[in-house]
């Protein structure tokens, strides 16, 4: 979250381009990591589409940031650092992320319901309007993210979980590293997991 990590080159163009279009093509079929009991399954029809953002989606973008910030995280978190993720959320963050890697939005309706971020071999500011969540979102999201990441040639991902979200990427089959934490205002703790996951070939292997 707090750092940018460099693309990861090296393989075989066509390798990676088959090996995201297999991810975009399990996609369309099925799930491709088990459900969580609670969560629902949206129809083609209610479901928001996803494309690239602009930089005209940034008020829309950091709102939902913040919205979904202050609704899910003070349960886990203190009120110092609820306050350093929503100022870490910025602007100038949200534009230098989107600028330097790619940036994809849920809207419906014109509303950005959703979004999500793939800098080099990091993804971040997964965030899904809280009364959205459990409707497979994220996990769209975070799929066409990794689709992007596998044509880029990335072998392994990395992020980092707040609290409230490591059951979701625990789900997706991300390994966590280590726990560690950020000191904040006042002398409190930010709690968070350093995730990753190595993307598979066409063979089911590691790359």
């Amino acid at each position: 979250m707090y750092k940018e990590s460099p693309f990861q080159f090296g393989r075989s163009p066509d390798r990676r381009y088959a090996t995201a279009m297999l991810i975009r093509e399990r996609l369309s079929r099925a799930p491709a990591w088990p459900r969580h009991a609670e969560e629902r399954v949206m129809t083609a029809r209610d479901r928001p589409a996803l494309r690239a953002f602009e930089e005209t989606d940034l008020f829309a973008v950091k709102s939902l940031v913040h919205r979904t910030i202050a609704a899910c995280y003070p349960g886990h978190y203190c009120m110092e650092a609820v306050r350093f993720v929503a100022n870490y959320h910025g602007d100038g963050a949200i534009l230098e992320d989107a600028r330097q890697g790619c940036t994809l939005v849920l809207e419906k309706a014109g509303r950005i319901l959703g979004t999500g971020t793939l800098v080099g071999d990091e993804i971040k500011r997964i965030f899904v309007e809280p009364g959205l969540q459990r409707h497979g979102l994220g996990r769209l999201i975070m799929q066409r993210l990794e689709a992007q990441a596998a044509l880029l040639g990335v072998a392994t991902i990395l992020l980092d979980a707040s609290l409230p979200a490591k059951q979701f990427y625990d789900g997706l089959g991300y390994a966590t590293v280590e726990r560690t934490s950020l000191e904040v205002e006042n002398g409190r703790r930010l709690d968070h997991f350093k995730m990753r996951k190595t993307l598979t070939g066409l063979d089911g292997q590691p790359w």
